[in-house]
């Protein structure tokens, strides 16, 4: 079903030839894959898991947990793909920004559903008194997104519908059956490296404009740039070997904040648009309070001395 790993006489993946009795010290030189390989595996599983994301949608019943974890391995395989797509020849490559999309919209479909059912679990964490008080509207407001969420989901079945998983597989499977040249693993170490120094720089000035005016979107923004350039470290520290990032305790907390900040304003977003009336209002108030709360949170953490210890580390420690 998925696209074996082949490797194309000539290319520097090309498996190690023996002509006879070798000692161990040569064994294990030769058995180390190059980085492209290591890469090409990742991948691959990734492709098999893409699989597995589709089947799952087709089938329509999909839990938050797994909804979670999709959205986390598609926006893997958009990361871990790019470099990749960047060294094969372009007979591979071609078409691959369509699919990109394909994979693009999916991430953003179950992105959405994700929110509604993440809305639902925080409805439950607000405080006894709170959930008493405003009952009815807050009930309301559940209905509304166990609704979206049902839409959601039925609409992420006919987007798989419409995309065949052989069709899909093809697309997402076709340039990992490249052949790469010699010295694509230095290229690739390259491209890993000029992507990184990329990414450190967006975070450096995400990290700038959050500190002048942390703004929600601000610290949203900032979320997004942190949560994307960990992928791109755990991907290129596993494949190149080298040193990972150092993404300390604080700054992984720190993420973890930024991502809860934005879940309790997408809730807000969503209850602006599904109530009305006296239910909007209540509702809007009683969320204000928890992002206003979640925001607080942020900048405190960002004002600690450790935490900027750590971020001045991070941005030192990129290529």
């Amino acid at each position: 079903m998925y696209p074996s790993v082949g490797y194309p006489a000539g290319s520097e993946d090309a498996a190690p030839r023996t002509t006879g009795p070798r000692s161990m010290a040569s064994v294990r030189k030769t058995s180390v894959r190059p980085p492209t390989e290591h890469l090409r595996l990742r991948l691959l599983r990734r492709h098999e898991t893409l699989g597995r994301i589709h089947r799952g949608l087709a089938d329509g019943d999909a839990t938050a947990e797994s909804l979670h974890d999709w959205h986390r391995e598609l926006r893997r395989l958009r990361v871990e793909a790019r470099p990749w797509v960047a060294l094969a020849p372009r007979a591979r490559t071609e078409g691959w920004g369509e699919t990109d999309r394909a994979l693009k919209g999916f991430s953003s479909g179950i992105g959405k559903v994700r929110n509604y059912d993440v809305g639902l679990q925080l409805i439950e964490r607000l405080p006894g008194r709170v959930r008493r008080e405003a009952a009815e509207p807050l009930a309301e407001l559940k209905r509304a997104l166990r609704r979206l969420a049902q839409r959601g989901r039925r609409e992420l079945k006919e987007a798989a519908m419409e995309m065949p998983l052989p069709t899909l597989l093809e697309a997402a499977g076709r340039p990992l059956r490249a052949s790469l040249s010699r010295g694509a693993s230095d290229r690739l170490a390259r491209e890993f490296n000029e992507r990184l120094a990329v990414q450190v720089a967006r975070v450096e000035r995400a990290l700038a404009r959050a500190y002048r005016r942390p703004r929600v979107a601000r610290l949203h923004a900032l979320r997004i740039e942190l949560r994307t350039l960990r992928s791109l470290d755990q991907a290129s520290s596993a494949v190149i070997d080298r040193t990972p990032l150092p993404f300390s305790v604080a700054l992984r907390s720190l993420q973890y904040d930024l991502g809860q900040l934005h879940d309790w304003d997408v809730l807000r977003e969503t209850a602006d648009s599904a109530l009305q009336g006296r239910s909007r209002r209540v509702v809007d108030r009683i969320l204000a309070e928890r992002v206003r709360a979640a925001r607080r949170r942020v900048v405190r953490l960002l004002d600690r001395k450790p935490v900027r210890r750590d971020i001045e580390s991070l941005l030192r420690a990129g290529p």
